[in-house]
């Protein structure tokens, strides 16, 4: 969540990835 506050211009790739990523199990 802060990440995307941080990134301010984020695009939607961006944040798809990182939701991805949070949702990849290790």
């Amino acid at each position: 969540s802060y990440f995307a506050c941080s990134a301010g211009g984020a695009t939607i790739e961006t944040l798809k990835a990182y939701v991805l990523r949070q949702n990849t199990p290790e």
